[in-house]
């Protein structure tokens, strides 16, 4: 029997057993356990199913499925998609190295990314060429229907397929099992659309994925508590400082997928705004999230207007550690910024006006999740602390 250190919990004297002969492990702090399957289901956040595929990928083993007709059919294999991004990463990692990306390399600079970070995170180039990466491919013998399936190249009306991403910082967007599953592109140029992501393929949903998760996972785990911010730039810096367990949304706001997705790492999730003025205006969906999915969200905001990426580079890791310690109930933060715009009035009417306001957002996101009665009064004790309103009145004005 073998022991060492738990990756479940803060574990600072071995207390995790391994069983060859049984092929089980068992935590004696924490309570983990399981066979091998369970230990990379819960080490990668992966479903049975995934973490089944991934012990067989690195056994080089080749399972095959029975038909699952619920599944979309199509010709193109999620594998080959993945294993098509993997190279087009590998291809503008080179172009980036290359004299073509010295603009490239000056814009990773002036963000203050260091080159370790640059080649971990396998930032790329894609150069101006409208069929850079197309021909690179055919060169390869990737046939064209596979790099479109991918979104590493588009289509016009007239058939006629070139390079989705020219004259950008490519970013790989690799999930928790390794898989490169797509890209974002941070234009060097005038192009109105700052960043630009892959299109939703086969094995790509930003709606569901989030960028960092395979950096950030682990650190997730031991700590319980991931931080979410709104940029790719934004987790790199935040991981450069040493703060590694910072995910962010692709573009998109904070949705339900991406609660899911987190809750199988964390108990704790922090939403990190750029400002007061984002915060207020995204606490109201966090708010309908926290309470639809029942689970706990806090929120934070970096001040004097900075981004998280902007605020590291002046303040660095330790403050930045200390926004997220000082995170707020989302709840309690939707409240705080409904009365600030009102000017913290102590007018009885402004006061009610808020009051149902807060409560009516409260409502409808109830409505939308399926509460038992437990986390339905636990929801209304908290709010009774936070507005100072006996609970059966709170019930009440719910119920309307």
């Amino acid at each position: 029997e073998m022991v060492g250190l738990c990756p479940f919990h803060d574990d600072h004297k071995p207390s995790m057993n391994v069983n060859p002969d049984k092929q089980i492990f068992k935590c004696f702090a924490c309570g983990a356990g399981g066979d091998v399957i369970k230990f990379v289901q819960m080490r990668e956040g992966l479903t049975f199913i995934r973490a089944v595929e991934r012990l067989a990928d690195r056994a080089g083993i080749k399972l095959t499925f029975a038909q699952r007709t619920f599944e979309p059919q199509s010709d193109v294999d999620s594998a080959d998609i993945e294993r098509v991004n993997r190279w087009a990463m590998k291809f503008w990692r080179k172009n980036l190295l290359d004299s073509c990306g010295e603009k490239c390399r000056e814009y990773i600079r002036s963000r203050n990314i260091s080159d370790a970070s640059s080649e971990e995170y396998s930032l790329g180039f894609a150069s101006e060429k409208w069929d850079d990466l197309l021909k690179a491919a055919r060169n390869k013998n990737i046939p064209d229907k596979l790099m479109l399936a991918a979104g590493l190249i588009v289509s016009n009306e007239q058939g006629k397929v070139y390079d989705k991403f020219r004259n950008r910082l490519m970013i790989p967007i690799i999930d928790a099992a390794g898989r490169v599953v797509g890209f974002g592109g941070r234009t060097l140029g005038d192009d109105p659309a700052k960043y630009m992501n892959s299109p939703t393929s086969i094995i790509f949903d930003k709606s569901n994925c989030v960028y960092g998760i395979d950096k950030a996972r682990h650190e997730i785990v031991s700590t319980g508590t991931v931080a979410v911010v709104e940029g790719y730039t934004d987790v790199i810096m935040a991981h450069q400082a040493g703060c590694k367990n910072v995910v962010a949304t692709l573009g998109t706001s904070f949705t339900s997928g991406h609660a899911k997705l987190l809750r199988r790492y964390a108990k704790n999730i922090v939403l990190i705004f750029d400002s007061d003025v984002a915060g207020a205006a995204a606490a109201a969906r966090a708010l309908e999230i926290c309470l639809a999915e029942s689970i706990d969200i806090k929120v934070a905001s970096v001040p004097e207007g900075k981004d998280p990426c902007d605020f590291v580079s002046a303040k660095g890791g330790e403050a930045f550690k200390g926004i997220i310690a000082n995170a707020t109930d989302v709840m309690r933060y939707r409240w705080e910024r409904l009365t600030d715009r009102l000017g913290s009035s102590e007018n009885l009417t402004d006061r009610k006006a808020a009051t149902e306001e807060f409560l009516n957002s409260v409502a409808v996101a109830m409505k939308g999740g399926i509460l038992d009665t437990i986390t339905y009064g636990l929801i209304i004790n908290r709010l009774s602390r936070i507005l100072q309103i006996p609970s059966e009145d709170l019930r009440k004005e719910l119920s309307k």
